[in-house]
C-alpha cells in the first residue's frame, strides 16, 4: 500500500513482517577487555624505542625526571578523561566531551570540527609510530635493512592490523587480551633480567652538572617530559569505544585508573632495567649510535647473548603490533562518530552490515597511518603531542568546567576526585610542555590550528550554520537564504481545521489478553541478536512477550510490567536480572506527520526508564540518527515529577541539544494518568504534557545543527527498560514488580475547513 501524504495519515503495509534491525555498535568490552587495551596502547613500543630519545633530551639519566613530570600530568588528566567517559560514553571519545562541554549548537560545533581536523593528523602520526618502531626493531634481526625495504615492513604490518581489525568486536576484545598478555610476558622477562644484572652504578652514573637548573635544563626537561607523555599515550584508549564498553560508568573510569597506575610502575621498572645494564653514554644521543633503534635487544645481548637477544626481538615485535592494534582500533571509531552525528563526510557513518564495525573509517585511517610510517620517529612524535595539546587535552579541561556549571544535575558515575585541582595540575602540565617545545614545531601546530579553523570557517558559511547563521541575516537578510540565530517563534497551527482521528489503539479486551499483532510487534530478548546488546544503553531487561509482562488488564489498559527475572534465563552479562517487554509498529503501521498522543501511568523507582517515542520508518535502509528520532516521553524512575522530551538526527544525536525536561504541575507520573504527545509538520515539532505545550523545536533550531529529517512517517515504541545509561542500574529489587499502564495510543491528522 502507498505510503499516506496527508498529515496524521495511517498505512499499513502489505506485509507485517518486520524489517531487520540496522547494524549497531555491540557493547562487549568489560573491565579487563578495556584494561587491556590501555595497557597495550600505553606500553606498546614506547619505552623500547624512546628511552635513547629521553636519556638524549637532558644528557644523562637525570632525564628520568622528565618521566616523573609525564607521570603528575597524565594521571590528573586521567581523571578529566574518566569524568567526561563515565558521564557521556560513545563512540569517538573527545569528539562527544568537546561538542557537549562547549554547547553542541555553537562553540561545540567549532571544537569538534578542530579536534576531528587534528585527529586526521595525530591519529595516524601516532599509529605510525608503532610502525617505525617495529621496523626499527627488526633491524637487529634484518641485518642491513635498507630504507626501501623499511618502508615495505610497514606498509606489510599495516596491512596485516587492517585485517585484524576488520571484524565483529568479540573477537577483537578476544585478539586484545592476547596481545596484552604477550605484552605482560615481554615486560616482565625485561624487568626481572634487569632487576637480576642491576648496577646502580651504571643507572645512577650521573654527568657533572646534572640537576644545575638553567634554561637549557628547563627545555630539556620539557622534551624528556614529552616523550614521557607520548609513552603514555593510549591511557584513555577505551573512551574511544564507549559505545562498546559494558557498563561504561564503571569500566572506563576504573580501566583508565588501572592501566595508568599500572603502566606507570612499569615504565620506571624497564627504563631502570635497561640503563642499570646498559651504560646510557654507549647510545647518547642517540642519532649518534644506530644501536640505539634497538636498545632493549642490545641490553639481552649483553647478558645472554645473540640467540636470546633474538627472542626477545620478536617479542618486542609482538608488543609493538599490538600497541598498533590497539590503537587503530579506537582511533577508527572517532571519524565514525564524526560522520554520525553529521561533522565529517557521510560515508564514514557506515557500519558493516552483518559485523556491525565501522569498515570505511577503519579502511581509511589504516591507509594513512601506513603513510605517516614514511617519517622520522623523532618528528612524529613532536608533531603528534604538539597538535593534540591545545584542542584536545587543554580543551577537554574546559569542557569539564563548562559543563560543571551548565548542567551540575548531569548523571557523572565517576565525579573528579578534589575537583578542581587535578584539572589545574594537567591544564599548566600542557602549557609547560607546549612552551618548551621547538619553535618550528610550535609554528606547525599553529598553522594547522589555522588552517583547520579556516576549512570550519568556510564549510559553516556554506552550510549557512553558527557562526554565519546569525550574522548573514543581520548582514544581507533573507537574500542569502539561512536560518535567524536561535529558536525563531513557530507560526500557530491553521485555525480553520480541527485534528481528526485516524488511529489508535484503545487496549480494549480481556484481562490477561495480548496486544493486536496486527499493529503491534514484539522487540524481545536483551538486544544481541540484532548484534545490540544491552539494547545501545547497556539496559539489564530481558524483554519478553510473556502475558506476565505485556497484557491488556481487562479495564482498557495495556500494562508492561518489569519483574525479576526467573532462573535459567541469560543474558549478555551473565544470569539475566529482570524482564520487561517492548512493542512498536514497526512494519505494521506508519505515522504520517500530525499528532501522535498516549495517555500513560508511570511506575517509580530508581533504575526504570519507560519511554513513549518514534523513529523513522526508513530503518533499517536508513540507519540511527539519520532516520530522526522523536521522544515523546521519557522518565528517570528517580525523578517521578519529571519527564522529558527530545529530538534527534544527524548531528543532533545522543546528547541532544533539543531536549527538555519538564516538571509535573501536581503530584507525580505514578499518581495518575498523564497525557503525552508531539504534533510535528515541515516547519516545527511540538511536544505536550496534559495538552500543555511544553517544549517547540523548529525547522530553523534543527538546521543549525544538522539537516531536518522529520518530513517522513515514523513507526510508534513504547517500552519499560531497567537499568543502563539514563537513570543507572536498581539499587533495590524491592520496587519490582514495577508496571507502566497505557491507556491509550492515538494518531491524528489535521483537517483543514473549507
Amino acid at each position: 500500500m502507498a505510503l499516506g501524504t496527508g498529515p496524521g495519515e495511517v498505512t499499513q503495509p502489505a506485509t507485517s513482517s518486520p524489517p531487520p534491525a540496522p547494524p549497531v555498535m555491540v557493547r562487549r568490552f568489560g573491565l579487563m577487555h578495556a584494561t587491556a587495551l590501555n595497557m597495550t596502547n600505553m606500553i606498546g613500543i614506547g619505552p623500547f624505542i624512546t628511552i635513547p630519545l629521553l636519556m638524549s633530551a637532558l644528557g644523562g639519566p637525570q632525564a628520568m625526571l622528565g618521566w616523573l613530570v609525564a607521570l603528575v600530568i597524565v594521571l590528573c588528566d586521567s581523571t578529566v578523561w574518566s569524568e567526561l567517559g563515565a558521564a557521556l560514553p560513545g563512540s569517538g571519545g573527545s569528539f562527544g566531551y568537546l561538542r557537549q562541554g562547549y554547547g553542541a549548537e555553537r562553540v561545540g560545533r567549532l571544537m569538534g570540527f578542530l579536534f576531528v581536523w587534528q585527529f586526521v593528523l595525530s591519529g595516524p602520526l601516532e599509529i605510525a609510530s608503532g610502525y617505525i618502531g617495529f621496523s626499527q626493531y627488526l633491524g637487529y634481526i634484518w641485518k642491513g635493512i635498507t630504507r626501501p625495504q623499511t618502508l615495505l615492513v610497514v606498509t606489510l604490518i599495516g596491512l596485516v592490523n587492517i585485517a585484524l581489525l576488520y571484524r565483529r568486536i568479540k573477537s577483537i576484545a578476544t585478539i586484545t587480551v592476547t596481545l596484552w598478555i604477550g605484552t605482560i610476558v615481554t615486560v616482565v622477562a625485561v624487568v626481572a633480567t634487569g632487576a637480576l644484572h642491576f648496577d646502580p652504578e651504571v643507572a645512577f652514573d650521573f654527568p657533572p652538572g646534572a640537576f644545575t637548573f638553567s634554561l637549557g635544563f628547563l627545555m630539556g626537561l620539557g622534551a624528556a617530559s614529552r616523550i614521557g607523555v607520548y609513552d603514555y599515550l593510549g591511557y584513555y584508549d577505551v573512551c574511544y569505544i564507549g559505545d562498546e564498553v559494558e557498563n561504561p560508568g564503571r569500566v572506563i573510569p576504573r580501566s583508565i585508573l588501572i592501566s595508568t597506575i599500572a603502566v606507570a610502575a612499569i615504565y620506571v621498572a624497564i627504563n631502570l632495567s635497561i640503563i642499570g645494564v646498559v651504560p646510557w653514554r654507549d647510545f647518547v644521543p642517540a642519532a649518534s649510535h644506530p644501536e640505539s633503534n634497538f636498545i632493549v635487544s642490545s641490553f639481552m645481548e649483553r647478558i645472554y647473548g645473540p640467540g636470546v637477544a633474538t627472542i626477545f626481538t620478536a617479542m618486542i615485535l609482538w608488543t609493538a603490533f599490538g600497541s598498533v592494534f590497539a590503537l587503530l582500533l579506537g582511533y577508527s571509531r572517532v571519524p565514525y562518530a564524526a560522520a554520525r552525528d553529521g561533522y565529517f563526510f557521510k560515508v564514514f557513518a557506515r557500519l558493516h552490515p552483518s559485523q556491525g564495525f565501522p569498515y570505511v573509517s577503519l579502511i581509511v585511517l589504516g591507509v594513512l597511518s601506513i603513510l605517516a610510517g614514511f617519517v622520522s620517529l623523532g618528528v612524529v612524535i613532536d608533531a603528534l603531542i604538539t597538535t593534540r595539546i591545545l584542542v584536545q587535552f587543554i580543551g577537554q579541561i574546559g569542557a569539564v568546567t563548562l559543563l560543571r556549571r551548565r548542567a551540575p544535575d548531569m548523571p557523572r558515575p565517576y565525579r573528579m576526585w578534589l575537583y578542581p585541582l587535578p584539572s589545574l595540575v594537567a591544564l599548566l602540565g600542557w602549557i609547560f610542555i607546549f612552551a618548551t617545545t621547538p619553535p618550528k614545531v610550535i609554528a606547525f601546530g599553529l598553522a594547522a590550528l589555522a588552517l583547520g579553523a579556516g576549512c570550519f570557517a568556510v564549510w559553516s558559511w556554506k552550510g549557512r550554520t553558527w557562526p554565519f547563521a546569525a550574522a548573514c541575516v543581520l548582514a544581507l537578510g533573507a537574500s542569502l537564504g539561512c536560518a535567524p540565530n536561535g529558536p525563531s517563534t513557530p507560526p500557530p497551527p491553521p485555525v480553520t481545521g480541527e485534528w481528526v482521528l485516524v488511529w489508535g489503539d484503545e487496549f480494549e479486551g480481556t484481562a490477561g489478553a495480548p496486544i493486536d499483532t496486527t499493529t503491534w510487534r514484539y522487540d524481545t530478548a536483551d538486544g544481541c541478536a540484532a548484534g545490540n546488546c544491552g539494547w545501545g544503553n547497556n539496559e539489564k531487561e530481558y524483554y519478553s512477550n510473556a502475558t506476565e509482562n505485556i497484557a491488556l488488564n481487562g479495564q482498557g489498559q495495556l500494562t508492561i510490567v518489569a519483574r525479576r527475572a526467573p532462573a535459567g534465563l541469560t543474558c549478555y552479562y551473565g544470569p539475566c536480572r529482570y524482564t520487561s517487554a517492548k512493542i512498536t509498529t514497526r512494519g505494521k503501521v506508519e505515522v504520517a506527520p500530525g499528532r501522535v498522543e498516549g495517555r500513560i501511568k508511570l511506575p517509580v523507582g530508581q533504575g526504570l526508564w519507560p519511554a513513549f517515542w518514534m523513529l523513522g520508518h526508513g530503518v533499517p535502509a536508513t540507519p540511527w540518527p539519520y532516520c530522526g528520532e522523536l521522544d515523546i516521553m521519557e522518565n528517570r524512575g528517580s525523578a517521578p515529577t519529571i519527564t522529558s522530551s527530545a529530538v534527534h538526527g544527524p548531528g543532533y544525536s545522543g546528547n541532544t541539544p533539543f531536549a527538555r525536561a519538564h516538571a509535573l504541575a501536581h503530584g507525580t507520573a505514578a499518581d495518575t494518568f498523564h497525557t503525552f504527545a508531539v504534533e510535528w509538520d515541515s516547519l516545527r515539532i511540538r511536544f505536550f504534557v496534559d495538552d500543555g505545550l511544553h517544549y517547540t523545536v523548529t525547522r530553523d533550531d534543527v538546521r543549525s545543527r544538522g539537516p531536518w529529517v522529520f518530513d517522513q512517517s515514523f513507526f510508534v515504541i513504547l517500552n519499560l527498560a531497567v537499568g543502563g545509561n539514563f537513570d543507572g542500574d536498581p539499587q533495590s529489587d524491592a520496587m519490582f514488580p514495577a508496571t507502566m499502564f497505557v491507556d491509550y495510543v492515538r494518531v491524528y491528522k489535521w483537517e483543514r475547513r473549507s
